[in-house]
């Protein structure tokens, strides 16, 4: 988080597809803060409580394939678009 912090970009986004990462989202009693800055938006494929399972074989995960299939463009079944 650090390195995001002395970035001179505007907005930063923090993908991590690992187990426990939501844990950086949360607020922290003994600074009063939390690991995120303004400007930051932090993706986690879970929360501090879970773990991320990759699929069968080596196969990605539901995170990264979902994902990957954004950063492609691809529109998934359910989903609600814009009007």
């Amino acid at each position: 988080m650090n390195f995001a912090r002395k970035s001179k970009a505007k907005n930063k986004i923090i993908i991590l597809d690992s187990c426990h990462g939501g844990i950086l989202g949360n607020y922290q009693a003994d600074t009063g803060t939390a690991e995120i800055d303004e400007g930051m938006t932090l993706l986690t494929a879970s929360s501090e409580k879970q773990y991320s399972y990759e699929g069968g074989n080596g196969a990605p995960g539901v995170f990264t394939n979902l994902l990957v299939d954004a950063l492609e463009g691809k529109r998934q079944a359910g989903a609600v678009q814009a009007a």
